[in-house]
């Protein structure tokens, strides 16, 4: 893409289904999306590709179309456990710098049975593609009511999430914080940063970091399947996270399922179009899952994001938080398939000659 911001604009606009609420120029950088698809035929000047793209072409945004090349292919990460020195979390962005694996240009590769503990950051993943993150497990060791506790029995601690905000609403405000950030063990637990097709399953946080989960600038097409959490946070960091599938996710209490950061203004809401969260359910919580909260009217920073489908058991109080573009499926008892990435797959499997190329 050349560097016109007002092309940039009208694309980001596009991956956010027609929102353009918090987009401006000044906040434009150079980052730009990219599509791996699989080509399958050459005619003259018609091109053939495998999967569909998730946008259209346009002449403005100045689309290439070039080999897909990376700094590394084919490296694994397995049967590790990697432990950082015990810290009270300081705040954001005043990390220690304890983190554990950055993985950058990468296709084909893979992190497996791999134990991280007490990490400000967890695995970062950036422009990536044809990746797995499988059976990771995240702990930490810290302090609650000055009492040391190992993350792993976190889930059996006497003061559970209730508590704590009540212990915190007692205390002068000049205390809060600290308690605030005694709640968090670090800052990020795993992140997509413009990557594609890439697999998150198997994986467990029994701590809290400030954003368990995100998804970031273009990421599109990867799966998040099979995950559970103490307090979890799917973080949606804006720049256009699309075409994304949540599923099977067990958020512990469920606090903060949406709760949703990224750089303010300028970057747009904090989810790209066309995500979808099937079978988000809170196990230690209520049951119904609230839905995230739109304010597009009023804070068009605090926009969650446009056109995208939720099919789980929904809050019926907090249904009034959606979009008209949302797809709303309030579905507690008769979901066909608890995860829809699985029986996808399965799918695919069976009728592989009649499909196109399968992500995984």
């Amino acid at each position: 893409m050349t560097g016109d911001p007002d092309a940039k604009i009208s694309l980001m606009t596009r991956l956010q289904g027609g929102n353009a609420s918090g987009v401006h120029n000044d906040d434009i950088d150079d980052e730009n999306p990219r599509f791996i698809n699989k080509i399958t035929e050459i005619d003259g000047n018609t091109i053939t590709l495998a999967l569909p793209l998730t946008t259209d072409v346009r002449k403005v945004w100045s689309p290439t179309i070039s080999v897909h090349e990376t700094d590394i292919s084919n490296v694994g990460i397995e049967k590790l456990k990697i432990v950082f020195p015990f810290t009270v979390y300081k705040n954001h962005f005043k990390e220690y710098g304890y983190n554990a694996i950055d993985i950058t240009s990468a296709s084909n590769c893979w992190v497996k049975n791999v134990n991280i503990h007490n990490s400000d950051n967890g695995i970062l993943m950036s422009r990536s593609a044809f990746c797995t993150l499988e059976d990771v497990a995240f702990n930490d060791q810290r302090k609650l009511n000055d009492e040391k506790i190992d993350g792993s029995l976190y889930e059996n601690k006497k003061e559970d999430l209730a508590t704590m905000k009540d212990r915190k609403e007692n205390l002068p405000k000049a205390q809060q914080k600290k308690v605030l950030r005694g709640e968090y063990s670090g800052h990020h637990g795993m992140t997509l940063n413009q990557s594609s097709h890439i697999l998150v399953t198997n994986s467990r946080f029994y701590n809290r970091f400030v954003h368990d989960i995100t998804a970031t600038s273009y990421a599109n097409r990867n799966v998040f399947s099979n995950i559970t959490g103490f307090d979890l946070s799917l973080d949606h960091h804006r720049r256009a996270p699309h075409d994304n599938l949540y599923t099977n996710i067990d958020t512990g209490y469920g606090t903060r399922v949406w709760q949703s950061s990224g750089v303010g203004k300028g970057f747009g809401p904090h989810s790209g179009a066309y995500n979808t969260y099937w079978n988000i359910y809170n196990s230690k919580g209520t049951t119904a899952v609230t839905l995230p909260i739109n304010n597009f009217d009023k804070q068009p920073e605090q926009d969650f994001g446009l056109n995208l489908n939720f099919v789980f058991n929904v809050n019926n109080k907090m249904k009034k938080n959606g979009d008209d573009s949302w797809l709303v499926e309030d579905r507690s008892r008769n979901l066909c398939t608890p995860n829809l990435h699985e029986a996808i797959k399965d799918y695919s499997e069976n009728n592989r000659e009649n499909e196109p190329m399968s992500i995984f």
